[in-house]
């Protein structure tokens, strides 16, 4: 039989990373003959704007489908789930830094992702199109936490929502040379809010653009 099923089962990776912070402010005093600069680095410890801590991404799951009919055609259909509230961070020194951690249990969820795929062969030539559809991942009111003793300025942030992909494309097998080309449309919908208010009404943005591929190879 054609058919065939599959399942992929992605670990999650261990991070150690560094974030450093550097913040400079200045204000137009009439006092001095040019503006007054100030580097916040220079009165504080480096401990305070430069700290390790250790990031865990969630478990990925996969299921999968194909088969094809007379070998001319070919179907496929695949499944994916990540759940990336359950990202874990920690300290330097291995404990669980719950705050942040409830903040992303509360804020961000499951993704799921949909691929559909068809190809059909015209001896060397061939012809394909596929669909894909991705949720955002983001809670309903999602929203961005800065620490209270933070000195980014970055208030903005933007919740994604589903995405869809639709591609359709060509293709040329020869003995010596192939040659593929490829159509992609990309639409996404998404909330952007300038501050972490969330009584502030969000504005909703979409996104679309349309991408071309072009591939040309040679064997020997």
């Amino acid at each position: 039989s054609p058919f065939r099923v599959g399942l992929a089962v992605h670990t999650p990776t261990w991070y150690e990373l560094t974030e450093s912070t550097n913040a400079t402010m200045s204000s137009d005093i009439l006092a001095y003959d040019s503006p007054y600069s100030q580097t916040l680095s220079d009165h504080l410890s480096s401990d305070y704007l430069t700290y390790d801590y250790k990031m865990i991404t969630p478990w990925k799951f996969n299921v999968s489908a194909g088969t094809t009919f007379g070998g001319v055609l070919a179907l496929g259909a695949e499944y994916e789930y990540s759940n990336y509230g359950a990202i874990k961070l920690y300290y330097e020194d291995g404990d669980e830094n719950t705050l942040m951690n409830d903040h992303t249990a509360n804020n961000l969820t499951g993704q799921h992702t949909l691929r559909f795929g068809a190809e059909k062969t015209f001896g060397t030539f061939y012809t394909r199109l596929g669909y894909n559809f991705q949720t955002g991942g983001y809670g309903q009111n999602a929203w961005k936490m800065l620490l209270l003793n933070s000195v980014q300025t970055n208030t903005a942030y933007t919740n994604l929502k589903h995405t869809q992909n639709i591609t359709c494309g060509v293709g040329f097998r020869g003995d010596v040379f192939y040659a593929d080309a490829a159509l992609l449309y990309s639409k996404q919908k998404a909330d952007f809010y300038p501050f972490d208010v969330l009584e502030l009404q969000a504005t909703s943005l979409s996104r679309s653009h349309v991408k071309g591929v072009m591939t040309l190879g040679m064997r020997f």
